[in-house]
């Protein structure tokens, strides 16, 4: 369950329609983060509940964020990649 070379962003965002959470295909993208985190990509480090992951199949970065972090247990997860720039910046690593 590698990463495709085409993808850039993995996200399990979750909308809210009549008053109620639909979870469509949320679970499955979810579980995908997860697996990916715990079992696939290669943790470089942490910044507060944003991490940084490398692929070790093509050195790209990803980037786990919360981005409704506001929301109970965190809200939805996502995984996105982010440049060897961007990283340096913001987790202070020279890749």
């Amino acid at each position: 369950m590698e990463i495709k070379s085409l993808e850039t962003v993995i996200d399990s965002d979750w909308t809210i329609e009549s008053n109620k959470l639909t979870e469509k295909d949320a679970i499955r993208v979810t579980e995908r983060i997860c697996w990916l985190t715990q079992n696939y990509l290669t943790k470089v480090c942490n910044a507060d509940w944003e991490i940084l992951f490398k692929d070790p199949k093509d050195n790209r970065l990803w980037e786990l964020t919360f981005p409704k972090g506001d929301m109970h247990g965190g809200g939805p997860r996502r995984l996105s990649y982010i440049s060897n720039e961007e990283a340096n910046k913001k987790y202070k690593i020279a890749f």
